[in-house]
């Protein structure tokens, strides 16, 4: 939740996640009294947290941490994999996208925390000038009538 709602802030659209009044911040912070995106009570059951004063303090002290410590910093891990989450929830995502997840691997990153990454392929060896369909010999004379 952090991640995202440090989205604008990295983009550099604004300062402090507050100041983005459409993402999460907001709506944790004070949320709508009609049509909320956010289930207070489901996240607070998952953060075990107990009641609505722990989550806004909960939520505040870790944003000022993150930007005291510049850690709303892009993330490759949020980035550039396709899941993250512990090993069941990505095989699963894997299995899910059947043919799609041919050459696509799973790594630990780090300890219980798994990513689904597609395969790195450098572009020098598939279109070289020989294989390429762009190269200098793919030329069209034009004819040009006055």
């Amino acid at each position: 939740m952090l991640y995202i709602d440090f989205n604008m802030v990295r983009a550099g659209v604004v300062d402090h996640p507050s100041s983005w009044p459409h993402g999460g911040y907001c709506e944790i912070i004070d949320p709508p009294k009609r049509y909320a995106r956010i289930d207070h009570k489901t996240l607070m059951i998952m953060l075990g947290i107990q009641g609505r004063a722990e989550l806004l303090a909960t939520y505040r002290e870790s944003v000022e941490e993150m930007l005291q410590r510049k850690k709303h910093q892009r993330d490759s891990i949020w980035t550039e994999t396709l899941a993250v989450g512990d090993e069941d929830y990505v095989t699963e995502v894997k299995n899910n996208l059947l043919s799609r997840a041919t050459g696509r691997r799973t790594q630990e990153r780090a300890e219980g925390v798994y990513e689904l990454r597609e395969p790195v392929i450098p572009y020098n060896p598939v279109f070289t000038p020989q294989n390429s369909i762009l190269s200098l010999k793919n030329t069209i004379k034009w004819e040009i009538n006055i």
